[in-house]
């Protein structure tokens, strides 16, 4: 019975070391899987990242054509409008000139 019991004793004691290798071996598993992942989750946020970082470059750039387009336009616009000023001056004096002068014709025929 003794004999026995030794043996079931050592059974025991070489399925608890075994279970505690295999513990071990486990977290050793879980610690390497955990950091690969971060690797691969790291290099997949990197590229993505990247990605944002072109697409935001390249909405600048649109959007810094767009501004100098549209103060190009705005520049344009002003111009002619001035130019329009101008020449509605011009006409309107013209006008005032002949009613002037055609007051002054009247004036003097009478």
């Amino acid at each position: 019975m003794q004999e026995f019991k030794a043996q079931v004793d050592e059974a025991f004691n070489k399925v608890t070391e075994d279970s505690k290798t295999k513990s071990s071996q486990t977290s050793v598993v879980e610690t390497e899987v955990k950091s690969l992942v971060d690797t691969e989750i790291d290099k997949s946020l990197g590229k993505q990242l990247g990605c944002r970082a072109i697409q935001i470059e390249q909405l600048q750039q649109t959007l810094t054509k767009t501004k100098a387009s549209f103060e190009e336009e705005q520049d344009k616009e002003h111009r002619r409008n001035i130019f329009i000023l101008y020449r509605c001056q011009k006409v309107l004096l013209r006008r005032s000139l002949v009613w002037l002068q055609s007051t002054k014709d009247v004036a003097n025929c009478c």
